[in-house]
């Protein structure tokens, strides 16, 4: 009589996972960074090494895609994945190559507004430390006599984490002789950082300003200005502290239609220097379209706007 064994049932397979199968990063190759150090291209590529399935890796190279075109300093970008050279089937290679764009740019131009003519120019210089930063320097003379030179820095990536790290220093003078009896001469500086949404920004502020009150022509030692003017004509240093808040959700800066706009500003003056004080301001819209659309508009808009502020 025969005999006959039950044999044990099979394991089920594992159904495919929505995402396909493993995959993680294994080496990054970079071609045509000539300038860019790869330190940029790691920052952006964080989210990437977490991915361990081939769908998700994908999702996240093309969001590295998007921030590598939002730091501006790529005519183009292209990133392709390889059979991974360590042999081990759940890796892929990253080929990044990419095309620098131009490190400087010169602008040079003039300005009227109907009361004097200014020339201007500015020199920016992108990426030239090999770090996505943008530095910008600029000059406005006018026949006046007034100008202004102001220097700028910008950085992306501060620390690693989605913050800009922003410098601006400016020296400024302004001829009022031909409104009042003074010049006034400005010199500031501000570090600031703030995160890649607009929403948050945070700043350290140092001003100088000194009124220069008018001359008389006939006489050097003499001023020719208001009392006013005298009793102010003396420098005045100010540091401060400002933040703002800003949620902004109007579908169009210039000409909203829709949505709203909420910004909070609060400084604090007077760490070091002779200017004191404590300032809050609360700006606010509302936009609302209504009726049918013509050429892109809304026949009737009605918006509220308020701005109010105590010191």
């Amino acid at each position: 009589m025969a005999s006959t064994r039950s044999e044990a049932p099979k394991a089920a397979a594992e159904p495919p996972h929505p995402w396909g199968p493993h995959m993680r990063i294994g080496k990054v190759f970079l071609k045509g960074n000539d300038r860019t150090k790869p330190e940029v291209f790691e920052n952006e590529l964080q989210e990437a090494y977490g991915a361990e399935r081939i769908g998700h890796l994908v999702r996240k190279l093309e969001e590295a895609t998007e921030e590598f075109k939002a730091l501006d300093i790529f005519e183009s970008i292209n990133i392709e994945l390889d059979k991974a050279s360590s042999g081990k089937h759940d890796e892929t290679d990253v080929t990044i190559t990419v095309k620098e764009k131009g490190w400087r740019s010169l602008h040079v131009g003039a300005t009227t507004d109907g009361n004097d003519e200014a020339g201007e120019s500015s020199l920016t210089l992108s990426n030239a430390l090999g770090e996505a930063e943008k530095i910008t320097l600029s000059a406005t003379y006018a026949r006046s006599g007034s100008n202004t030179q102001r220097a700028t820095f910008k950085k992306p990536r501060f620390l690693g984490m989605p913050l800009y790290l922003s410098a601006v220093g400016t020296n400024e003078l302004h001829n009022q002789e031909w409104l009042s009896s003074y010049n006034e001469k400005i010199r500031a500086g501000s570090i600031s950082i703030s995160d890649y949404e607009g929403v948050h920004d945070l700043s350290l502020n140092v001003g100088w300003r000194d009124l220069l009150p008018r001359r008389d022509p006939k006489i050097p030692t003499a001023y020719r200005a208001s009392p006013s003017i005298l009793a102010e004509a003396m420098p005045s240093t100010k540091t401060s502290v400002k933040y703002i808040f800003t949620d902004d959700n109007r579908n169009n800066a210039v000409y909203p239609t829709a949505g709203g706009l909420f910004k909070y500003t609060t400084e604090i003056a007077g760490l070091v220097g002779d200017v004191k004080f404590v300032k809050a301001e609360v700006e606010g819209q509302k936009h609302v379209a209504l009726g049918p659309v013509v050429f892109g508009f809304p026949i009737l808009n009605f918006s509220l706007s308020y701005h109010v502020g105590t010191v």
